[in-house]
């Protein structure tokens, strides 16, 4: 069987794209996500730095990505996800804050709640595990 061969994204320098907390915890308490610029290219590694107001580059916050699973290469655990464009990394910053926000809704609340939203709330979880292929009581 033929190994599947990894695409790398390709960057340019002064490229703009955009970054996301990688946890929970950073998500829920930052404000959305973050504008970054390309600062250097090498053969395996993108470098960002994080912008200011005026677009401009902040060379005491760079980060590191691999060009083909855009993961963040570090000793440690992960600051932020890259994604290509700005508006990539404000809708999953978006979805991702939504999502932590359902998740902490607490299950004594939802015990409480009227038959109408409930039944709403029930049938787009329904329509969407059934989107992602995943088993959903009926």
């Amino acid at each position: 069987r033929m190994k599947k061969k990894k695409v790398q994204q390709v960057f340019s320098v002064g490229q703009k794209v955009g970054l996301v907390p990688h946890s929970m915890f950073r998500i829920r308490r930052e404000q959305g996500a973050v504008h970054a610029v390309v600062v250097r290219v090498g053969r395996r590694y993108v470098y960002v730095c994080t912008t200011d107001q005026n677009g401009e580059a902040k060379p005491w916050d760079e980060y590191t990505f691999d060009k083909t699973d855009l993961k963040q290469q570090t000793q440690f655990s992960p600051d932020y996800d890259l994604y290509l464009t700005y508006e990539d990394a404000a809708g999953e910053y978006e979805r991702a804050k939504l999502a932590a926000a359902v998740c902490a809704f607490p299950s004594m609340s939802i015990r409480q709640m009227e038959l109408e939203p409930l039944k709403a709330i029930y049938e787009i979880l329904k329509v969407e595990a059934s989107r992602m292929g995943v088993m959903f009581d009926d």
